[in-house]
C-alpha cells in the first residue's frame, strides 16, 4: 500500500510544472518567432507585442537568439529541402551569400526530388 501511494505521488508531482515568469515567457515567444522566420516587424510579432506584461528587451533578446538558428547555413540547406521558400528574411546577416547559396543548393534537390517522383 505504501509503495502504491509513493507511486501516485511520484506520479502527480512529476506532472506539475511551476509557471514561467514573464521575461523567460517573452525569451521563448521572441526565440520561436525567431526560429520561424518571422521579420522582427511582422504582424505576428507586433500582435505579441500589443498583450499585457510585454517585456520588450527579453522578447527581442530571445528573437536574436531565434534568427541566429534560422540564418544558419544549416537551416537554410534544410529550408530548401523542404520546399520552404527563401524570402530574403537573412540578407543582412554576414554569412547572407552562404544562406542564400544553401538554400538554392537545398531547393534545386527539393525540386529534383518532385520531379522524379512524377515521371
Amino acid at each position: 500500500m505504501k509503495l502504491k501511494l509513493f507511486y501516485i505521488t511520484l506520479m502527480i508531482s512529476a506532472c506539475s510544472n511551476t509557471p514561467m515568469n514573464s521575461q523567460d515567457y517573452w525569451r521563448a515567444k521572441g526565440y520561436r518567432l525567431g526560429e520561424l522566420g518571422y521579420e522582427s516587424n511582422s504582424e505576428k510579432v507586433l500582435s505579441q507585442s500589443q498583450r499585457e506584461n510585454y517585456d520588450e528587451s527579453a522578447f527581442m533578446a530571445g528573437y536574436a537568439s531565434g534568427r541566429e538558428v534560422y540564418c544558419s547555413p544549416e537551416s537554410a540547406f534544410k529550408k530548401g529541402i523542404e520546399g520552404t521558400k527563401y524570402k530574403g528574411q537573412c540578407e543582412d546577416s554576414p554569412n547572407s551569400i552562404r544562406i542564400r547559396a544553401e538554400w538554392e543548393r537545398g531547393w534545386h534537390s527539393f525540386i529534383s526530388m518532385d520531379t522524379f517522383r512524377w515521371r
